[in-house]
C-alpha cells in the first residue's frame, strides 16, 4: 500500500500532465485579456441598468408624473376658454351684463 506522500506525489504528477506546469499551458494572459473583455461588457450592462432604473424611478417616484402634457394643457385650455366665452355671450344675451 502507498503512503501519503507518494499519492500527493502522484496526483501533483497528474494535474501537471493536465493542465501543464503552470497550470493553464501559457493560456493566462489570453484569459486575462477574456476576462477583461467580460468585465468591460458586464460594466457597460451595469450603466445601462442604472439609467434604466432611475428613468423609471423619475416616472413613478417623481412629481413630474403629475405635470400635464402640452398636448392636454393646450386641449384643456381651448375647452375653458370656449366654455368662458359661451358664458359671456349668452350672459349678455341674457342681460345678465
Amino acid at each position: 500500500m502507498a503512503n501519503s506522500a507518494d499519492v500527493l506525489r502522484e496526483i501533483k504528477h497528474l494535474i501537471g500532465k493536465l493542465y501543464g506546469e503552470n497550470g493553464f499551458d501559457g493560456d493566462i494572459t489570453e484569459i486575462k485579456d477574456h476576462l477583461k473583455a467580460i468585465n468591460g461588457h458586464l460594466d457597460d450592462h451595469s450603466r445601462r441598468l442604472v439609467i434604466a432604473e432611475t428613468q423609471i424611478k423619475e416616472r413613478t417616484v417623481s412629481p413630474v408624473v403629475n405635470k400635464m402634457s402640452k398636448k392636454a394643457m393646450t386641449g384643456y385650455g381651448g375647452i375653458i376658454v370656449t366654455v368662458i366665452t359661451l358664458l359671456y355671450y349668452l350672459g349678455q344675451a341674457r342681460g345678465w351684463w
